[in-house]
């Protein structure tokens, strides 16, 4: 038998299952989908229930067996949050895509600048604060019965070894902690007329957390929980990224970007968030370029008529088409874009904008068209990098970090290579999260002296150029129209 960590990874459509030895490799992966139910008076406020979640991961969790299994740790998505009842019981969940408060708030009042200072993002809907308004004047009763709220990592860790803790990067996504001092802030808490004791103590995200009370979700009783926490953060790990001024595009669904600092750095135009990070007297600083691997699930979608890895070959296919015949412009914003936490970062609409010349000319075409949709991410992407190198002084790297799904299109790294001028240090395990969360345990259980070393042992990546095969693409031009077509959409009223 083999040594591994057990992973569980709740994201926002799948959860996974993964067994990682120590040297990163993937032993056995199971997934299955899951999702969400909309309370029947707001589409927008999307609920789970708890124990259809336990039930959801029993299917998959069942790889769990036939290798020694030296600790396991939770990753999950940022956002979410489970409510505890007096005896600790689960009773409500609701996920990262929930924006139920996002008709009920004033997102622009000046007075909210105290909070960024505090927090290190910006008031949104998707925070603790926004949700809790909305429940107290929808369902008061749910909240009669709530005694805690907490992550749901921080959850399915207590499930699993019964001790009930807040890691201080989950807490942080919540609105309702003090990046800085790492502490619930008893200033925002009482401003936005919540009880402190909904909020349990906060533990550093590198340590076990306890131990399996009894055999759950095919792992058995007594094996060290590590400190869970979120999946962007665990992403970063699994990109090498744990030095300040370390930088890596965690490219998913949608492509967060991190640097790491000394201190927690706050931007002056309240663009980016920042938040703790595992090792201390580190913080991430990030902009997020939003859907961009959601973006090439929309065009495979849209021209194939679903989305799989025949039809991203397609449209990878139809993109160099357009490059090597040298294609007239399409500007597209398919849920793209440059970080704005103050004022949002999901756009309310979205854009593909061409000249009536190119489509009289039979130049509008699908060819074009994929070829704007790596464009849009290209840029989208980069735009974020020279914010974070603006926000946090950085002298630009000539190397840039990246790991992710969006990876598997040699396209997009040709074309990011091209566009910045860097070469890329490509992570080759797709499986960023889950790999981050094994190096975090191993270390936890002192496998490894450091993270540095879980690192070095359970990482393997490629170095990747510019090909060349882009010579006809002026990516300079194409991004500054781009980048001029976004500006003058999307730009702020506040």
């Amino acid at each position: 038998m083999k040594s591994c960590i057990a992973v569980m990874d709740i994201g926002t459509s799948q959860l996974k299952a993964s067994l990682i030895d120590e040297r990163g490799k993937a032993i056995q992966t199971s997934t299955c989908v899951w999702g969400y139910q909309h309370e029947q008076d707001d589409l927008q406020a999307l609920f789970f229930r708890p124990e259809d979640l336990v039930e959801k991961l029993s299917e998959i969790t069942c790889i769990f067996t036939g290798e020694k299994i030296e600790a396991t740790i939770v990753s999950a998505q940022r956002l979410g949050i489970v409510f505890l009842d007096a005896n600790n019981n689960a009773i409500y969940g609701i996920p990262n895509i929930d924006r139920r408060a996002s008709m009920s708030m004033d997102y622009q009042n000046d007075s909210f600048e105290r909070y960024y200072q505090i927090t290190g993002r910006w008031v949104g809907a998707q925070y603790v604060p926004g949700r809790m308004k909305w429940l107290k004047s929808r369902r008061p009763e749910l909240l009669k019965k709530t005694k805690k709220i907490v992550s749901l990592s921080d959850w399915l860790s207590f499930y699993l070894c019964g001790v009930l803790a807040s890691d201080t990067i989950t807490a942080g996504e919540t609105g309702c902690f003090d990046i800085s001092r790492q502490k619930w802030s008893d200033e925002i808490i009482e401003e936005q007329e919540l009880e402190d004791t909904l909020f349990c103590d906060v533990v550093r995200p590198d340590h076990v957390l306890g131990r399996t009370t009894s055999e759950k979700l095919g792992i058995p009783k007594g094996v060290p929980v590590c400190v869970g926490s979120s999946d962007t953060s665990f992403g970063i790990v699994g990109a090498k990224a744990i030095s300040v001024e370390d930088m890596v595009i965690v490219a998913g669904s949608s492509a967060p970007i991190n640097t790491l600092v000394s201190k927690p750095l706050l931007d002056s135009k309240q663009r980016t968030v920042t938040n703790p990070f595992f090792m201390e007297g580190i913080w991430s600083v990030e902009a997020n370029a939003m859907m961009t691997g959601l973006a090439f699930t929309w065009g495979a979608s849209l021209l194939f008529g679903k989305a799989g890895k025949q039809e991203y070959d397609e449209l990878q296919q139809l993109g160099l088409i357009a490059f090597k015949k040298g294609f007239s412009q399409i500007v597209s914003f398919p849920g793209v874009g440059i970080a704005d936490s103050r004022h949002g970062n999901l756009r309310p609409t979205s854009y593909v904008i061409g000249r009536t010349r190119d489509l009289m000319s039979g130049n509008f075409d699908r060819p074009a068209f994929a070829a704007s949709l790596f464009e849009s991410v290209v840029f989208s992407i980069l735009g974020n990098v020279e914010l974070l190198e603006q926000v946090a002084n950085i002298v630009p790297n000539k190397s840039l970090a990246i790991g992710g799904g969006e990876t598997k299109f040699a396209l997009l790294l040709d074309m990011l290579a091209t566009a910045s001028g860097r070469v890329l240090t490509v992570t080759n395990d797709v499986d960023l999260t889950s790999l981050g969360a094994a190096m975090v345990a191993f270390t936890d259980i002192k496998w490894f002296g450091s993270l540095q070393e879980a690192c070095s042992k359970m990482q393997n990546t490629r170095q990747v150029q510019a090909s060349g095969n882009l010579k006809g693409w002026d990516y300079a031009q194409h991004k500054d129209a781009w980048m001029k077509a976004f500006f003058s959409m999307y730009q702020p009223k506040g």
